[in-house]
């Protein structure tokens, strides 16, 4: 088994908890969409396209409106298409420099259409679960409303996407247990 593991699915299906569940077994852990930030954060040029794409004044020294970007991201696909080819390229390239010289490493990603930009042999698992629990989960954390939800629900990959370019699938549809045995199984399979 490859000991880069890439956890994707769409959202509220468990993948940060899959994540937070394997780091017990002495993977390091790399979010893609915090290490994004990151890169956005010191990247100028990055902030000025962002400027652009979002036809706004603000350069996004000061502050940068994450949830502004976000839901303009998940209402418009040619504005999702635009950042993530502003973003994706100087993403990829660090997380390949990452994890170029090292092993062990867990890397959530929820775009499972990008993965193949890991130049390393890896090992995709995706946690899939049933739409109302994943609303569920999402709801309950009180960080966006029902419509948002929807909105990137809907611009998500269809869960035979995830499938048919995944290694493992997992269905989270119960309890925590229940997904961390699944990915024990997985583990132990391929040691």
């Amino acid at each position: 088994m490859s000991k880069i593991l890439v956890i994707s699915g769409p959202i509220g299906s468990g993948k940060s908890t899959a994540c937070k569940y394997l780091k017990k077994f002495g993977y390091q852990y790399i979010n893609a969409d915090s290490l994004a930030k990151a890169l956005i954060k010191k990247d100028k040029s990055i902030k000025v396209k962002l400027s652009k794409l979002f036809d706004t004044k603000n350069t996004f020294e000061k502050r940068i409106p994450w949830k502004s970007i976000r839901k303009a991201i998940f209402k418009d696909k040619k504005i999702k298409s635009d950042y993530e080819k502003i973003v994706h390229t100087i993403f990829y390239k660090e997380l390949n420099r990452i994890i170029n010289n090292h092993d062990n490493f867990i890397i959530e990603i929820p775009l499972i259409e990008t993965v193949s930009h890991i130049k390393k042999d890896k090992t995709v698992i995706s946690i899939l679960s049933r739409k109302a629990n994943r609303r569920s989960r999402v709801l309950s954390r009180n960080t966006i409303d029902d419509i948002l939800f929807n909105d990137i629900n809907n611009l998500q990959k269809k869960d035979s996407y995830y499938a048919k370019y995944s290694d493992y699938v997992i269905h989270n549809n119960g309890m925590i247990e229940k997904l961390n045995e699944q990915l024990i199984n997985i583990i132990e399979k391929n040691i």
